[in-house]
């Protein structure tokens, strides 16, 4: 019976250790935005799928239509494209003042290809991020000043 006890004991450690919530590292999802591995962003859509924070469905929009830029087939590209906007959008619509969602809707939509029509809301994105850009974490104000070195949009005189 006591072997038993212990058995169930550790079997419960085991769950809570891998039930848990992981820590979601904020810098290291923006390294893997711009790095762009297929592989990586993969991982990154499952560890964001498990992680439990309010972002979760803006980061996992942004690495579906990253993923999407990197496919061949364009079938595929235009579906994990539109499942990434419609999430995005959705956020957005959620918390239309977010300065982190609206930072990766402008990184998307200056990389976007004109066939998708999803570059409209370039400048107010830009103007929002420049407004909220105080407030944000110091890995989402890196990741900004990171991006506007190679931005057309944004760029580090802007901020």
């Amino acid at each position: 019976m006591g072997e038993t006890k212990i058995q169930l004991t550790v079997l419960c450690c085991l769950f809570f250790v891998f039930a848990a919530p992981q820590d979601f590292d904020q810098a290291k999802f923006y390294a893997i935005m711009a790095d762009g591995k297929i592989e990586i962003i993969e991982n990154e859509l499952k560890a964001v799928s498990i992680a439990s924070i309010k972002e979760k469905e803006a980061y996992q929009a942004a690495l579906l239509m990253r993923k999407a830029g990197l496919l061949t087939v364009p079938a595929l590209k235009l579906k994990w494209f539109k499942e990434g906007r419609i999430k995005l959008e959705t956020a957005i619509s959620k918390d239309s003042t977010n300065g982190e969602y609206r930072f990766l809707r402008l990184m998307i939509q200056e990389h976007a290809p004109k066939i998708t029509k999803y570059r409209g809301q370039l400048n107010d994105d830009k103007q929002l991020v420049l407004r909220e850009f105080s407030t944000l974490t110091p890995a989402l104000r890196q990741a900004i000043v990171n991006y506007s070195k190679t931005s057309a949009v944004l760029t580090p005189q802007d901020l």
